[in-house]
């Protein structure tokens, strides 16, 4: 670019377009094309990871589309004075606001050109704009990266976006540091020049001020108890409620989204005593920690937990057998290292629990762990029958698996406790002590030499944040990145449900929350419905309230999910129905 050429100017966007051209139409991969010093890096890396997302930039995307949706009030409470006022200054801009997913809410401009062709490539309020979705682009892009960002013309992933710049800033929240939105101004590619990246920059500054002074007691008291206990960078610090989390360097570095889920329903604990608890928790990551949590208070009532964390020191010797990984499932681990012992002593083990809470999964671990120089077979008794295990059962080099005993006739499940107590070989029975007549119950389990129970999820939620990691990774699709996560708001739903049909169940409403979604981590949204039904505090609604509940969506469905002509039909004030979805869990549905 020589010194009197703008640098956005026609010879400048003539080679970003041959440097695209040349990126993107290749048959080979971005990253194994030679750099192109024409586009920038940040850019480049954002088209490589809309190509990782199947994305083509010849066609254009059908973006998923929520007219209803309105964001968080406190967001668009804080920006929409600051964006007003911006854009009843600029000309031939479009300033505008999105969520921390990148779904667009808010939108202004003068020029109504400007925003018809906006509307042509579905820039509109409503439509969700990340990144794998809508390929590189002011919004998504920014909450990818977590910065700032201008995507000038051709930068633009597809095609029909190159005649705009959009300049993104995100906005944090000024305590905990969470990114809560991105505020953007897009204009058409003649009019890109160096001045846009400040002008947003303070709007998104003034913005995060504004979010501080609507700070509610409760943030103030918790930020105020992380701060008197954070001075020392080597012990990790976090205080929290269901909403907030604050961490210093230390414990961020330990902290997966689920551990908040995990902490804090443990440390619900200290908020009923009132008094502080110490005990050694395991992180997802797989790290032990010796914790302390004492109750916050704001004054006028509980506000949280303080969290005060050290590596443990029983962590370091004790010996974990979970096949998950690093993934944390103390009630699992526990049930894998009692039948490992049994397995080593013993040659015929019992391995019981309820429908769908894993007992063939467990059977599979203790088989790999302890019993693992031997074949490991597999009969399923609905549909395999008891010949193979009559035939082999005195073979020493194998183990047998045996499932669905309950789908055995009377006679049948007599010759199988005689043939499981003349076994040589290796047997792991899988049992529902539920399924099947008393009488035969105990003549089966009489016949093995010990037994190990995987209890309920009900009566294992330590485990479910561990379990829900682990379902995700398998439920995912392959080689597009890291697996879906589940946010510490979902999971905590999930965890205070009883989830009668136990890993079965959570694997069913999992993979149906990944279908309703838009291919990122699971919210409370993508949850199916009868597994929402929670209060902010972590509690199952009762039935007066599941009937509140019930009316209070009724309204807002019949008013288009509309906040002020419901509450009006209903006779409240608009802050109070706001107040009753907070606190009942209710939440827009998703249209896409």
């Amino acid at each position: 670019m020589t010194p009197h050429e703008p640098r956005w100017g026609p010879r400048s966007r003539r080679r970003t377009e041959v440097a695209r051209e040349f990126l993107l139409r290749s048959t080979r991969a971005i990253s194994e094309l030679p750099a192109a010093p024409e586009v920038r890096g940040e850019i480049t890396s954002s088209w490589r990871r809309s190509q990782l997302s199947g994305l083509d930039p010849d066609r254009s995307p059908l973006l998923p589309h929520d007219p209803a949706r309105e964001g968080h009030p406190r967001l668009v409470h804080a920006a929409t004075p600051v964006l007003e006022r911006l854009s009843a200054h600029l000309d031939n801009t479009a300033i505008s606001l999105a969520d921390s997913s990148s779904w667009l809410l808010w939108r202004r401009a003068a020029d109504r050109r400007l925003l018809t062709g906006l509307d042509r490539i579905q820039a509109a309020p409503g439509s969700l704009l990340a990144e794998d979705v809508a390929g590189t682009n002011g919004l998504g892009t920014v909450l990818e990266v977590g910065r700032p960002v201008m995507v000038a013309g051709p930068e633009h992933f597809f095609d029909g976006m190159g005649d705009f710049t959009c300049v993104g800033v995100p906005v944090r929240d000024p305590l905990n540091g969470r990114l809560e939105g991105v505020v953007a101004l897009t204009c058409h590619y003649r009019d890109t020049n160096e001045h846009l990246l400040p002008l947003v920059i303070d709007a998104a500054r003034e913005i995060e001020d504004r979010l501080r002074n609507s700070t509610s007691s409760t943030e103030r008291a918790l930020f105020d108890a992380f701060l008197r206990s954070s001075r020392s960078p080597a012990i990790a610090v976090a205080s929290m409620n269901d909403e907030y989390l604050f961490t210093n360097a230390r414990a961020a570095q330990l902290f997966e989204p689920s551990d908040h889920a995990r902490l804090w329903h443990w440390a619900q604990d200290a908020l009923r005593s009132g008094r502080s608890l110490n005990r050694t928790v395991t992180l997802s990551g797989g790290e032990d920690l010796d914790v302390r949590c004492s109750p916050v208070t704001d004054g006028t009532g509980p506000a949280g937990v303080l969290l005060t964390m050290r590596p443990s020191r029983a962590g370091a010797a004790s010996a974990r057998s979970s096949t998950v990984g690093s993934t944390s499932m103390p009630a699992w681990d526990q049930a894998v290292e009692a039948g490992c012992r049994l397995a080593r002593a013993w040659r015929r083990i019992a391995v019981t629990g309820g429908p769908g809470a894993g007992k063939a999964t467990l059977a599979r671990a203790i088989h790999a762990a302890a019993l693992g120089d031997t074949t490991l077979v597999e009969l399923d008794l609905a549909a395999d029958g008891l010949q193979r295990f009559a035939c082999d059962r005195g073979d020493t080099s194998t183990t047998f698996l045996i499932r669905h005993v309950d789908g055995l006739r009377r006679h049948e499940s007599l010759e199988l406790a005689t043939l499981v107590e003349r076994a040589q070989a290796h047997v792991l029975l899988a049992v529902d002590p539920a399924s099947v007549d008393p009488t035969l119950r105990s003549r089966l389990l009489d016949r093995t030499d010990g037994e190990v129970a995987i209890p309920s999820l009900r009566d294992r939620r330590q485990d479910l944040p561990g379990l829900t990691e682990t379902l995700l990774r398998d439920l995912g699709p392959t080689g597009r990145g890291r697996p879906p996560r589940c946010s510490s708001e979902a999971l905590m739903a999930l965890m205070s449900h009883d989830l009668p049909g136990n890993t079965a169940e959570l694997r069913r409403v999992l993979a149906t929350a990944l279908a309703a979604g838009t291919g990122r981590d699971i919210t409370v949204d993508d949850l199916p419905p009868s597994h929402r039904t929670v209060s902010r505090q972590g509690r199952r609604l009762i039935a007066l309230e599941e009937a509140e509940r019930a009316t209070v969506r009724a309204a807002l469905e019949t008013s288009n999910w509309n906040a002020e002509r419901a509450a009006a039909s209903l006779g409240i004030s608009r802050a109070t129905i706001y107040r009753k979805m907070r606190v009942l869990a209710i939440r827009r549905p998703l249209h896409r």
